[in-house]
């Protein structure tokens, strides 16, 4: 009968356990990154670690299709960021959740973020990521079935990836260009 007792008890401390640590660290089974960038947010101290950290964390989730957890992170995110980062900490965040949301078909938060963030990489110079940004925004109104813009926007791209003689972003543009035009 102790014997009973003993293994009801075990079984109880290791799933009290077990949720609890689900629930409060927002662990994604099979994926230990998410756990280790878990543990590496919640020990950064400085502003610039926990946005890194949180940023790592957000595509993790994004990555994973935990697209609410990613979202949460991106809360969390913005506030630091507010207060703490730069224009370009910024425009990747409207990026990562352009991303999020069109992973969600949420094609006008998608489309809104994407256009955040175009317009601050546009004011930090960043070409690489405008470019990026621009195709982002080809690639929502492909997906509202608004091609004549989507065209507009995957041209704008190519021009910017030519510019900087980015083969892969060329590649893609001219890819997704092909796509609408066949």
């Amino acid at each position: 009968m102790k014997i009973n007792w003993l293994i009801v008890f075990v079984f109880i401390v290791i799933s009290c356990f077990t949720w609890n640590h689900q629930a409060c660290g927002n662990i994604v089974p099979g994926q230990p990154e998410i756990d280790s960038l878990i543990l590496a947010s919640q020990k950064a101290s400085r502003p610039k670690d926990k946005i890194s950290t949180l940023f790592e964390l957000s595509k993790s989730y994004k990555d994973a299709s935990e697209l609410n957890l990613a979202l949460a992170t991106n809360a969390r995110l913005i506030e630091i960021i507010s207060k703490h980062g730069t224009k370009s900490d910024s425009a990747k965040y409207f990026r990562l959740t352009g991303l999020i949301f069109l992973k969600m078909a949420g094609y006008d938060k998608s489309l809104e973020n994407f256009m955040k963030s175009q317009q601050l990489y546009a004011e930090t110079g960043d070409t690489l990521l405008q470019a990026r940004a621009l195709m982002n925004i080809g690639i929502v109104h492909d997906n509202l079935g608004n091609k004549p813009m989507s065209l507009s926007y995957y041209n704008k791209a190519l021009n910017y990836f030519k510019l900087i003689n980015d083969e892969g972003g060329m590649a893609d543009c001219e890819l997704n260009i092909a796509i609408i035009l066949t």
